[in-house]
């Protein structure tokens, strides 16, 4: 299987299909937080929302971390499933996608006390402008440098943002920071997916598809979520 340029938060179910039968999960993950977080205790808001879809289908599961590298050579083994950011064009023909779990949104960062005002895109050019890395240093400093005025506007995903300023940054920083939600820039649908030749896969998409309706409806999915996006 070819996942080169595939955009992808790996978890494989490390196990035999008569395991899965018998509904549970061991699930391995690269930590990427604040999505999958090893130093949450629930884990961080995919595996969160993931865990509670499953405990509506009686479905136990257990997370464990490693590199991304460990988790690929899994993927030809029919042993795995992913948290996926799109529904891969390439492997599409091979995959189950489940409903989305979460809608991860990019935003604009500037200071407070800016007088930037963005219409559309093309109001962009007249400021000087940062997009993230997905490497924290890199998002930590640059959203330093708004703060110190040596840069206009950094674009990063809305949940690491909240992330960021709950635990890298003083509220009274954070307060010097404003959101900007337009122009949109883009937004990224996190899936359930595994590979079809797997003969329970089919079946766990149907279940998870099943959990994250009922965790939508008795409102604990909201809950969770809104949980992610409060840092005062």
């Amino acid at each position: 299987m070819n996942l080169t340029g595939l955009t992808i938060i790996i978890f494989t179910l490390f196990m035999s299909p008569s395991v899965w039968a018998q509904s549970s999960l061991q699930l391995k993950v690269e930590h990427y937080p604040p999505l999958l977080d090893m130093n949450s205790p629930k884990q961080g808001l995919v595996y969160e929302l993931a865990e509670q879809a499953f405990a509506t289908q009686r479905i136990e599961t257990e997370i464990i971390y490693t590199s991304k590298e460990d988790i690929l050579r899994s993927v030809d083994d029919l042993r795995c499933a992913t948290f996926s950011y799109e529904r891969d064009k390439d492997n599409s023909k091979d995959w189950y996608y489940s409903r989305a779990i979460v809608l991860r949104p990019y935003i604009y960062l500037k200071h407070i006390d800016s007088d930037i005002e963005l219409h559309d895109r093309s109001d962009l050019r007249k400021y000087s402008l940062k997009f993230t890395q997905k490497e924290p240093l890199y998002d930590i400093t640059s959203m330093e440098e708004l703060l110190d005025h040596k840069l206009d506007l950094f674009s990063v995903p809305l949940y690491s943002a909240v992330h960021y300023l709950k635990n890298n940054f003083t509220k009274s920083d954070a307060k010097n920071l404003e959101f900007l939600f337009s122009p949109s820039i883009r937004s990224e649908n996190i899936y359930l997916a595994c590979h079809k030749s797997h003969p329970s896969c089919f079946n766990l998409i149907r279940k998870f598809n099943k959990g994250l309706e009922t965790i939508e409806q008795n409102g604990h999915r909201q809950r969770i979520v809104k949980k992610y996006l409060s840092w005062q």
